[in-house]
C-alpha cells in the first residue's frame, strides 16, 4: 500500500529482487510471517514464487481495508494498449475529494481559466499527442469519492482539499473520468486525487508498432521514418516517381540496388518499384554477434543513427521497429560519463544487460515517495540497462526513428509491451518490477551502436 514495497532474496535487505505496486497484491507462500533482520517489525512474509517482504506500514494482508480497496480501484489495466489514461497538465490542483463548485472556484483562482487554455498550433515535445477537449465520463464516482468524502490517504500524504499541485508541463496518469453533479469532469489520478479534466490535455495513444521477422516477412527490409517517401518505378530505363510510401512503414527489399546520378535505389520485394536508400533505414541480419553475446542468446540491437531497434536470438532477427534515441544526436564515444550524456541528451553506446524492469515507472529527478515539482507519470514497460537510461514507452509522441528523448530509448506502447515481455528477467505474476538478481536467465543484452 506504500511507496516501493520491495521484495528481497532473504529475510534481510541485502539482495533486492523486485517491487510490488500500491493497490496490487502478490500471493504468499505461507500465511505465517517469519523472523528476520532489517525490518522494524522483525516479521517477513515469504512471497510467490520467491523472496520475502518486510511487514511494515507499506504492506497489509487485509485486502478489505479502505486504502487497499481504493488503490485497487485505480490499478493498471494491462489488457489495454496503455495501462492508464495519460494527460499533459496545464497546471491544476490535485484534490483529495470531489470539491463543491465554490471550493473549486476558491482553490483555482491562481490558475488560468479553462476557456483560455489552448494547445499550440504545432505542438511539440511532450505535447505532440495531446488533444484539446474534455474526455467523456467513464463511469460513476467511486465509493471513496462519493458524497464529496475525502479519499483514503497514502502513508506519507497529508489531508486537506488540495493535496498537491501538478505544475504545467508534468504528465499525469489516471484511471477513469467522473462527472460531478454540476457536470464538471475529473480525472481519477492514481495517487487517490481528483484532477479537473478541463485543466489537462489527454493523450491519444499511438498505434504504431514494429514487424515480426519470419518466413512471410524476411530480411532485408527498410523503414520510412517521419515523412512519406516516393515510390519509384522504371520506365524506359529511367526512374519515375509513382505514388508514395507512408511514414513509419516497413517495406521488404529484394536485395537488388542500382546507382543513378549519385542516388542509390533499392528494389522493393513486392514488385512494387524502388525506394531511395537515402530515404530509409535499412535493416539486415548482423554479420557477427557483439562480443559477449552467445549463439542463440536473446539480445537487442539498437542503431542510434538509423533509429531502429531489433530483437534477436543469436544471429536470427525476430522483430524490427523504429525507436527514438537522445535528442543530442548520434553519440560519438562509448566512454562518455553519465553527467556528459545527460548534459547533451545523448544515449549511451555499448553493451549492457537489463538491470531492472518495471511495468510502469515514474520518471523524476526527485527522491521520496511522490515527486512534487517535476515528473512523468507511470511510464509503461520501462527496461533499465544503465540507470538512469532505459528502453520505455513514449506515450507523448510517435516520432519514432528520429532523435527525440533526454537520452533514453523511446518506443511505441505496443512495441514496448512486446519488448518487455520478451526480455529477461521475466516479472513474476503479481510483481510490478524485477531486478536481474532474480533467479533464472541473466538480464537480456542490449547493444547500442552508432
Amino acid at each position: 500500500m506504500g511507496w516501493r514495497t520491495y521484495i528481497f532474496a532473504g529475510k534481510n535487505r541485502k539482495v533486492e529482487l523486485g517491487v510490488i505496486r500500491p493497490g496490487t497484491s502478490v500471493a504468499l507462500r505461507s500465511l505465517e510471517p517469519e523472523p528476520g533482520e532489517d525490518c522494524k517489525s522483525g516479521r517477513w512474509y515469504a512471497v510467490e514464487p520467491t523472496g520475502y517482504v518486510c511487514e511494515d506500514r507499506n504492506t497489509t494482508t487485509d485486502l478489505e481495508s479502505e486504502l487497499y480497496r481504493a488503490l485497487a480501484t485505480l490499478a493498471p489495466d494491462f489488457e489495454r494498449t496503455l495501462p492508464f489514461g495519460y494527460g499533459y497538465s496545464t497546471g491544476a490542483p490535485m484534490y483529495g475529494k470531489i470539491p463543491s463548485a465554490e471550493e473549486a472556484r476558491k482553490a483555482e483562482r491562481k490558475f488560468r481559466p479553462p476557456e483560455k487554455l489552448k494547445l499550440p498550433r504545432k505542438p511539440s515535445g511532450h505535447l505532440e499527442l495531446a488533444r484539446e477537449g474534455v474526455p467523456a465520463s467513464t463511469g460513476a464516482i467511486p465509493w471513496f469519492f462519493a458524497g464529496h468524502r475525502e479519499a483514503p490517504r497514502m502513508p506519507w500524504q497529508e489531508g486537506g482539499l488540495v493535496r498537491k499541485t501538478i505544475r504545467e508541463g508534468n504528465l499525469l496518469s489516471f484511471q477513469g473520468v467522473v462527472e460531478d453533479e454540476g457536470g464538471r469532469r475529473y480525472l481519477l489520478a492514481t495517487n487517490l486525487t481528483a484532477v479537473p479534466a478541463d485543466r489537462v490535455w489527454v493523450f491519444q495513444p499511438s498505434i504504431f508498432q514494429g514487424v515480426e521477422i519470419n518466413e512471410k516477412n524476411p530480411l532485408p527490409l527498410a523503414w520510412t521514418r517521419r515523412d512519406a517517401r516516393p515510390r519509384w518505378v522504371k520506365e524506359a530505363g529511367r526512374f519515375v516517381e509513382h505514388g508514395s510510401i507512408p511514414p513509419r512503414t516497413a517495406v521488404g527489399l529484394s536485395g537488388k540496388q542500382e546507382a543513378v546520378g549519385g542516388e542509390v535505389y533499392l528494389e522493393l520485394r513486392d514488385g512494387g518499384g524502388w525506394i531511395k536508400a537515402s530515404h530509409v533505414s535499412v535493416v539486415e541480419a548482423p554479420e557477427a554477434l557483439p562480443t559477449g553475446v552467445e549463439e542463440g542468446e536473446r539480445w537487442i540491437d539498437i542503431s542510434l543513427s538509423a533509429g531502429t531497434l531489433a530483437l534477436l536470438e543469436g544471429r536470427r532477427m525476430v522483430f524490427s521497429t523504429l525507436m527514438s534515441p537522445g535528442a543530442g544526436g548520434t553519440t560519438q564515444s562509448p566512454r562518455m560519463t553519465i553527467e556528459d550524456l545527460l548534459a547533451g541528451a545523448f544515449t549511451p553506446l555499448g553493451l549492457y544487460r537489463v538491470s531492472y524492469k518495471y511495468l510502469s515507472a515514474v520518471m523524476t529527478p526527485e527522491e521520496g515517495p511522490e515527486p512534487e515539482t517535476t515528473w512523468i507519470d507511470d511510464v509503461p514497460y520501462t527496461i533499465y540497462f544503465r540507470p538512469p537510461y532505459a528502453i520505455h514507452t513514449a506515450y507523448w509522441h510517435e516520432d519514432f526513428g528520429h532523435p527525440k528523448s533526454g537520452g533514453c530509448v523511446n518506443v511505441s506502447p505496443l512495441d514496448a509491451r512486446r519488448i518487455f515481455h520478451w526480455t529477461y528477467p521475466q516479472v513474476p505474476e503479481g510483481w510490478y518490477g524485477a531486478s536481474n538478481r532474480l533467479p533464472g536467465p541473466p538480464g537480456t543484452w542490449i547493444h547500442l551502436r552508432k
